[in-house]
């Protein structure tokens, strides 16, 4: 499907992004979505725990779609 090779693109984007900046919070959060969408919830909370671990300050900014991944994480503890 189209929209799976865009989200396959935006994953590979973000993660030459961490290569460049591996503390960057709007980046890790931003594939974590992008994982969600495409099914993959546990990498996608991984990603949005490192946003978080980076910048604690950081769950402040969060939407509602990262909001709902942030509980799922809390639960996994």
């Amino acid at each position: 499907m189209e929209q799976d090779i865009f989200y396959e693109d935006a994953i590979q984007a973000f993660d030459n992004a961490l290569l460049i900046n591996p503390k960057d919070p709007i980046a890790w959060s931003k594939k974590g979505s992008a994982l969600y969408i495409q099914g993959n919830t546990e990498e996608s909370i991984k990603c949005k725990r490192k946003a978080v671990e980076l910048d604690p300050d950081f769950i402040n900014m969060l939407g509602h779609q990262n909001y709902f991944i942030y509980y799922l994480w809390s639960g996994q503890e």
